[in-house]
């Protein structure tokens, strides 16, 4: 019996010998893996491995009146919470365009430009034009501005909000509406074209059951306001419509009007919108939703603003601390 307890003894030691150095192996090689960093959306603290877009150079554009008892400032936002983000402020005037101070605005905090106070310091008698706002950084989204005209003997506050061509996909044709029953109102049209090649763009106006059109000539680079206070005038009993189109490509032009009225105070901001825009957001919704449903995981990000509603609220709190009615000029859902 002891012989076979030996032997037992000795095979079962044997094979402990052989199996051992197997797992210290694998424990040890389990062990030495490097751990992979994970980032999170809501963490600001955590950047990612890779993938991030390298840094260009985008513009937003705002028309800014000048004359006519109208001075004003551009309101500038950086929307970003962890990083500096450096603007140039340019002017496009009838001359041609001239470049102002750049500004760094450190992480969540706004600046002001006095527009009016630039153009008399340097003897430029424009009455109206547009404001053209450069950054570099690796999507649109991080850098809001706002142009106020204020006509403060009439009470009168003409927002313009900075618009991105990155911001319009694949349209090229625009619809407003416009209601004004008060008498003595009177409106603008702004055309900017970014483009650097002049554009023609086609104009319908429908009033009281006729339509008018009108071809305007925009050139490179340049705003053509375009007064439309006969089309207010008869619009007072059952309002008109506004449509624009034009030739090439999407983003060239920019469109949005004013409405005010300075015997009552009146102001209103004419939104164009970008039908083709929201046919491109309701297929994202849909193919995103697709997507949730068969994958079980979020969306991808297709180059629209992250975490845009927060920084928006949080800027429009500023602007009211200024004076300014800023409201979002874009919106994802």
């Amino acid at each position: 019996m002891s012989t076979k307890l030996t032997a037992s003894a000795l095979f079962t030691a044997a094979m402990m010998v052989a199996v051992l150095p197997t797992f210290n192996l694998k424990v040890t090689a389990r062990t030495a893996r490097p751990k992979i960093s994970r980032t999170h959306h809501n963490n600001p603290n955590l950047k990612p491995t890779g993938g991030v877009p390298p840094s260009t150079v985008h513009e937003r554009f705002a028309t800014f009146l000048a004359g006519d008892g109208f001075k004003s400032n551009l309101l500038v936002d950086n929307l970003r919470p962890d990083v500096p983000i450096t603007v140039t402020p340019a002017l496009i005037l009838r001359t041609g365009e001239v470049p102002m101070d750049p500004i760094t605005l450190a992480p969540h905090s706004t600046t002001t430009v006095d527009i009016s106070a630039f153009l008399q310091a340097h003897g430029y008698l424009d009455k109206q034009g547009t404001t053209v706002v450069r950054y570099a950084f690796n999507s649109y989204g991080p850098i809001n501005a706002v142009v106020e005209s204020r006509d403060e003997a009439h009470y009168l506050y003409l927002n313009s909000y900075g618009a991105s061509p990155e911001e319009y996909w694949s349209g090229t044709t625009f619809d407003a509406v416009i209601w004004t029953p008060q008498e003595g109102t009177q409106g603008f049209i702004s055309i900017t074209n970014t483009s650097t090649t002049p554009r023609v763009v086609h104009t319908t106006f429908l009033v009281n059951g006729s339509s008018e059109q009108r071809s305007i000539d925009v050139a490179a680079r340049h705003t053509t306001i375009l007064r439309i206070d006969d089309v207010v005038a008869r619009s007072q009993k059952s309002g008109a419509g506004i449509h624009a189109e034009f030739d090439e490509y999407p983003r060239d032009i920019l469109m949005e009007g004013q409405l005010f009225n300075k015997q009552t105070g009146f102001v209103k901001h004419i939104h164009f919108l970008d039908k083709a825009e929201l046919v491109t957001k309701r297929r994202y919704r849909s193919s995103c939703y697709q997507h949730q449903q068969q994958r079980h995981e979020p969306c991808p990000n297709y180059r629209f603003p992250e975490r845009r509603y927060g920084h928006v609220h949080s800027s429009r709190r500023r602007a009211r601390v200024l004076g300014l009615d800023l409201q979002p000029a874009d919106a994802y859902h």
